[in-house]
Formats: structure tokens, sequence, C-alpha cells
């Protein structure tokens, strides 16, 4: 078995240990209400007379295996995004390409701009406009 298959193997033991003795966590357990599927309470209900353990510590283990799973697949998703981001942003540093598009979108659509050629005749310009009703609010 390849070492880290191995180290995966026993990560999970070690997730399945804590939620089945109650370990890793200092705080009282806290109560929750759950409703549950009729199928999947009878098949809690046998599972736990069958290993002859309580539904709650079963319970615990089936949600400490699904926030482990999820958080891998959380992880591997965000660690994608950041590497698509830096890969595009490598492309065009300067956002040049996207400049562009956006230019050439605005020139593109200018006929349907109702404010297009406009100008505010109080010679103020936009940021101090926005100071202004600021600090006004």
């Amino acid at each position: 078995m390849k070492k880290v298959a191995r180290k995966a193997v026993a990560k999970e033991k070690a997730v399945k240990k804590r939620a089945l003795e109650g370990e890793g966590s200092r705080k009282a357990p806290k109560a929750s209400t759950i409703r549950l599927k009729p199928e999947l309470q009878t098949a809690l209900d046998r599972i736990s007379n069958h290993l002859n353990r309580p539904k709650n510590k079963l319970v615990n283990l089936a949600v400490a295996e699904l926030l482990e799973k999820t958080s891998f697949q959380l992880r591997d998703d965000i660690e994608g995004t950041i590497e698509n981001l830096r890969a595009y942003r490598a492309k065009d540093p300067d956002f040049e390409a996207d400049i562009e598009r956006f230019v050439e979108a605005e020139a593109a659509n200018s006929a349907e701009d109702p404010y297009e050629g406009e100008v505010d005749e109080s010679g103020q310009s936009l940021s101090s406009e926005i100071r202004e009703l600021i600090a006004h609010a």
C-alpha cells in the first residue's frame, strides 16, 4: 500500500474512533433534533442493535465522515479555483485584454445607453458627488 493511502486510511480510522468515543471535543455534546426518513430510522435501529452501539454514536460517526469528506472536496474546489485565477492573471497581468473587451462592449452598446454623451452641468466629478452624498447621509 502506498504511503499516502496508508495515511488516508489511518486518518479515516482516527476520525471514526473520535466519533465513536466522543474524543476530540472538550465541550459537552449539544443536543440536536433531526428527522430521519422511516427507512433510515429502521436501518439505524438495526445497525445499532447489531453492533451493540448507541444510535447517537453511529450518527456522530456518519456526520463526522460526511464532514471530513466534504471538507476535502471543498478544499480541492477552492484550490482549483485559486489555480485558475492565478493562471488567468498570469496570462494577462495588467488585464489589457479585459479592458479591451470592456471598451469594445461600451462602444458597441453606446446607441442603447440613454446617458451616452451627456455631461453633468455642475462640473463636479462623480467621485466628489458621491463623497458629498455620503457626507450628507
